[in-house]
């Protein structure tokens, strides 16, 4: 309830602000945060959505909710995301990534907005037109517990280097519960330092205790400390119990997620100076932003209201320009093309390139070859690159190269992997052990990966099919040579 004035008396805003009723109960909403699920269930506010800024968050969140509510994942509680949608007629609470073409609910959580990506800055900007005359309440940060943060006091060279003495200095001088989380760039890092670590760990004192190395999370019994080797999928909105220590190696900065259950500890593998000076990464493409903006009937872009607005010299708004223009302008007698394709781009779950590749694909021809090339691109590498057989992989991946492009040598890899999984007595010209030893030695990674191809296939020609690309008389024929290929 606000304050009451006299005539044109002015009352300060922060003062005005404290008497929100929202304002005086936001620590009960702040510790409250986790149990906020129940109370959109229990006041019945129709169909409720909860925005993520990544698919693992959002499908973890879903995941542990719909198990809270004994409730089938798909009916009261669902996920949607790319390529994916778990829900149905029945669904209530939806948590999804921050997508701003999908805002058709009656109430919209934005969690984990700090964040702070480019959608979520598109989703904020048109969250902010429809509640424009409401008022807006700032909650101040959850509980969290201190960090203590260690800098290098001289600059390393060899970060890799660095990071293996720390997690073994850590490992032998703080208590054996206390779990290590190691942020990384990339798989074959991760790969080669798990194994360096695995080695070490051999050959310990035995007053160390056990320790094992391991991408990502696998549980391991409470006796044994956990040395997780991560990208930065660890940034997602999931809490990694028992993480005591944080090594930073600059690359990925990921301090956030220590300090969520008790004090933490932060180590940075370069110097205090180095931190004060390094320039954050606000370079990216804006061309499926723009494509989003451009299909909710905003044309001028650039002066959306981001909350983060991009500057028009810079020159990734230069190229995205461009590159937005020259994918939604195609060949088209229409008088006002630009909202029409760009509706029909953003209709895919892809990068503009590639959705505008898929709709030319039909009147060249090679829809198959397209649509299997871009569903490979569009799912995690099935090949397998270990530092120790690296040579003997490249060997391998030779025979499918051509020199007709790069994108063509994972299409012969994939199809080769089919022949060879579909018929063990199938002759093909190339080597089979060749096939063997470009990807993955896990027959479950392979399975996994081939459906996963199969359903973003089968939902990208629906796609197709709905939006009339594909000819009537076409569409049987069309969708018969795609999954006859698949």
């Amino acid at each position: 309830m606000l304050l009451p004035r006299k005539l044109n008396a002015s009352v300060p805003i922060e003062v005005q602000r404290k008497h929100i009723p929202i304002y005086q109960a936001k620590s009960q909403c702040i510790n409250q945060r986790r149990q906020l699920h129940n109370h959109v269930f229990i006041c019945k506010l129709g169909i409720v959505t909860v925005t993520q800024p990544r698919r693992l968050a959002a499908i973890s969140q879903a995941s542990r909710v719909a198990e809270e509510k004994r409730a089938q994942l798909g009916k009261l509680v669902g996920y949607t995301v790319r390529f994916e949608d778990v829900t149905s007629s029945e669904t209530k609470l939806k948590f999804m990534t921050d997508d701003p073409l999908t805002l058709r609910y009656t109430v919209v959580l934005l969690d984990e907005a700090h964040e702070h990506t480019v959608h979520t800055d598109v989703l904020f900007g048109v969250v902010k037109v429809y509640f424009k005359k409401s008022p807006v309440l700032y909650l101040e940060e959850g509980r969290l517990h201190p960090i203590q943060i260690y800098f290098t006091k001289h600059p390393q060279s060899d970060y890799l280097q660095a990071t293996l003495v720390s997690v073994f200095q850590i490992h032998q001088e703080a208590p054996t519960s206390y779990d290590i989380l190691v942020v990384m760039t990339g798989q074959e890092e991760i790969e080669a330092l798990a194994r360096t670590c695995r080695d070490i760990a051999k050959n310990l004192p035995d007053g160390c205790g056990p320790m094992t190395a391991i991408p990502l999370y696998v549980s391991l019994s409470p006796g044994c400390r956990k040395v997780i080797l991560s990208t930065n999928i660890a940034e997602m909105s999931i809490t990694i119990s028992g993480i005591k220590y944080i090594i930073d190696t600059g690359m990925v900065k990921r301090t956030g997620r220590a300090g969520r259950e008790d004090t933490r500890s932060v180590y940075r593998l370069y110097t205090e100076d180095e931190f004060d000076n390094l320039i954050p990464m606000t370079v990216c493409n804006l061309a499926s932003v723009m494509l989003q903006l451009l299909a909710l009937g905003i044309p001028d872009v650039m002066n959306f209201d981001f909350m983060s607005k991009p500057s028009p010299g810079k020159q990734s708004v230069i190229q995205s320009q461009v590159c937005c223009v020259f994918t939604v302008m195609l060949t088209s007698s229409e008088v006002s093309p630009s909202l029409f394709w760009a509706r029909r781009f953003a209709s895919f779950p892809l990068e503009p390139r590639y959705a505008k590749t898929i709709l030319l694909s039909p009147d060249f021809q090679c829809s198959e070859e397209v649509l299997t090339i871009v569903s490979l691109l569009s799912v995690d590498t099935g090949l397998y690159n270990p530092p120790v057989r690296r040579e003997e992989c490249l060997a391998a991946r030779k025979k499918f190269t051509t020199s007709e492009g790069d994108h063509l040598t994972p299409l012969y890899i994939y199809r080769t992997f089919k022949k060879v999984n579909a018929n063990k007595l199938y002759t093909v010209p190339l080597d089979i052990q060749c096939i063997r030893k470009v990807f993955r030695p896990l027959d479950f990674f392979q399975i996994l990966l081939h459906y996963s191809l199969i359903l973003i296939l089968i939902k990208i020609v629906v796609l197709l099919i709905n939006l009339h690309t594909i000819p009537h008389n076409d569409k049987e024929k069309t969708s018969l040579d795609i999954f006859a290929n698949v």
